[in-house]
């Protein structure tokens, strides 16, 4: 028996059974001669005293238990005045052992013996399992005491030995959290020793705290922010092969193999670590997820081995630049994929979404040339995973096209992380589109390494100037236009609508006078895309004119057109239509300097 002890008794509702009549009996058996008396059994426990009102109490996980055996012998005698018998008890032999049920000396077992005995009821022993002996209720009574006492369960390594990186629940920390998988994943292969922690507050005490400790080197598509999240596979990933799981911090360092788990599963798409692995075999739901239930771990928090020297230099020449896709679908606008999460989770609003077009694509526009090394993209995965599929990925040499300087075709459906090495080639632009088909796109994040002179880089001036136009109609604000969303459908409350009248423009003062190289249009998608019509676009100086260009013909649905400028000296850059009847509606509007 170790430091803490418990043991019980249990009876039927029938007063007349024997172990009713004989309870008082084994009471001051178990508890005061067997326990006190004899075994000296005498201290309290804080918040566990030896008597005390039972919804009081801490649960127990297993109690050992006490039965009666009773013999009681009787005499009889036959009434002289009436029909039948009158019983007293002569003599009462009474013996006290194990509770006999499917597990010896067990009070849960001997009271589910009871039950099929129909000597007590089912919803008794739903008490019975609130409050006296529960499977895995330790921590909720631990936290409703906790509770009482106006403390809360948390979880804080040191800091200087552990870094965060993601969590949820109670012990998630937003403030410090790396969505960022690249980014992880140079954290983890800084680590002294190539592990990372799970702390989890409502776990199983064997999954408490697990050490992964990596073996083999990963991959170079290797996302090892997914697997812990969400995809726990076995790509890469055996245990004892490529990595091994350990309880304790000091085991996992030492690598004693006498300490390391035994058993793991894999391949359940949307559940994360470590799946049903288990010490020594199967511990179902145990796991993590970011977008399916049923997990336990609801409050978890995973971490990395600290390194001192750890600085992560690394630069995404992407962000900040021009970007646009083919359309824009569910709000999933195209500057998700810059945000710096690689977690591709929707109802996270950090993934993209187009219509159904053919072809769907995303692109950015450095605004300068760019020597472009590594390319890395994100697919969703809380759905439509298959949706990115046969994808090309091209190196262009200039604004959002002209020739291709280099391009990778990935065939089938594409993993979680994608990665294209253009080994350092100058180009402007980079697009990653499925031809040939109609589809839909969806990336979680887009990062892109290489050089550029950012002195060079030619931007959107449009964004910060005063914008008007000639009527406003159900609520189209001028200001649409350059909210840095080309998305032209018109639930997405990014396109602009005048009245139908004569003439209808918009335009943008500049806070400063420009030089304009191009300036974009992007037409709506959804309805009525053909009103784009003949646009002209002009650029002023002081109010007098510079430079006026007429595209003749309709700009496509959800297209752009762009109108170059040659770098013109302007201040002012207007929008316009001629003749009557005539609607303005534009999704978006970018001036290039």
């Amino acid at each position: 028996e170790g430091p803490i002890h418990c043991h019980g008794f249990a009876w039927g509702n029938d007063e007349m059974d024997v172990l009713a009549r004989y309870k008082a009996n084994n009471l001051f058996f178990v508890s005061m001669y067997d326990h006190m008396s004899q075994r000296g059994y005498v201290r309290n426990i804080p918040g566990a005293p030896m008597c005390g009102c039972l919804e009081k109490m801490p649960i127990v996980s297993r109690s050992d238990c006490t039965q009666t055996n009773v013999q009681e012998s009787y005499e009889f005698f036959k009434n002289s005045a009436s029909d039948g018998f009158t019983g007293t008890i002569k003599s009462t032999q009474v013996e006290f052992q194990a509770c006999q049920a499917e597990k010896n000396n067990d009070l849960a077992s001997y009271y589910q013996r009871l039950v099929n005995e129909e000597r007590i009821t089912t919803s008794q022993q739903e008490v019975f399992k609130k409050y006296i002996v529960g499977n895995n209720e330790c921590q909720n009574t631990i936290n409703a005491y906790l509770q009482s006492r106006s403390y809360t369960t948390g979880f804080k390594p040191d800091s200087s030995r552990w870094t965060y990186f993601v969590g949820e629940g109670s012990l998630r920390d937003e403030e410090n959290e790396t969505t960022d998988a690249l980014k992880v994943r140079a954290m983890f292969e800084a680590a002294p020793n190539k592990i990372i922690r799970r702390a989890c507050l409502n776990c199983y005490n064997s999954h408490k705290d697990i050490y992964y400790k990596r073996l083999t080197a990963l991959p170079e598509n290797f996302d090892i922010l997914n697997l812990m999240m969400n995809d726990w596979l076995n790509t890469d990933n055996v245990l004892n092969v490529d990595f091994e799981l350990y309880s304790t911090y000091s085991d996992a360092v030492a690598g004693n193999q006498d300490a390391r788990w035994t058993y793991c599963n894999y391949n359940d798409y949307g559940i994360g670590f470590p799946r049903d692995c288990g010490p020594t075999g199967y511990v179902p739901h145990q796991w993590n997820s970011y977008y399916r239930g049923g997990g336990h771990a609801k409050n978890h928090a995973f971490f990395v081995e600290a390194s001192p020297d750890f600085v992560y230099e690394a630069k995404n020449i992407a962000v900040g630049k021009t970007i646009a896709q083919s359309s824009t679908g569910w709000s999933g606008d195209a500057n998700r994929a810059l945000d710096g999460n690689t977690v591709g989770i929707y109802n996270w609003n950090t993934v993209t979404h187009t219509q159904w077009n053919n072809p769907a694509y995303w692109i950015v526009w450095f605004g300068t040339n760019a020597e472009v090394n590594e390319v890395y993209f994100w697919n969703r995965i809380d759905c439509c995973r298959d949706r990115l599929s046969n994808v090309v990925v091209e190196l262009l040499e200039g604004m959002n096209g002209g020739d291709v300087v280099a391009t990778q075709t990935f065939s089938g459906n594409l993993p979680v992380m994608n990665k294209v090495d253009f080994g350092g080639k100058t180009g402007q632009s980079v697009k990653i589109y499925m031809p040939n088909k109609t589809g839909v796109m969806s990336l979680a994040e887009v990062q892109i390494f290489g050089s550029l002179d950012e002195t060079q880089v030619i931007k959107n001036v449009a964004t910060g100037g005063t914008v008007s136009q000639s009527s406003t109609a159900y609520g189209g604000a001028a200001s649409r236009a350059t909210d840095g969303n080309t998305n032209g459908n018109w639930g997405g409350r990014s396109t602009t609508h005048t009245h139908t009248s004569t003439n209808p423009w918009w335009k943008t003062k500049m806070a400063n006078a420009n030089s304009v190289q191009k300036v974009v249009i992007y037409n709506r998608y959804d309805c009525c895309w053909q009103r784009l019509a003949n646009p002209i676009v002009s650029l002023n100086l002081n109010g007098a004119l510079v430079k006026e260009i007429k595209y003749e013909g309709t700009v496509g649905r959800g297209a752009s057109q762009e109108f170059d400028f040659e770098g013109a000296e302007g201040d002012e850059v207007m929008v316009r239509l001629e003749g009557t009847n005539r609607i303005l509606s534009l999704a978006e509007v970018q001036i290039f300097s």
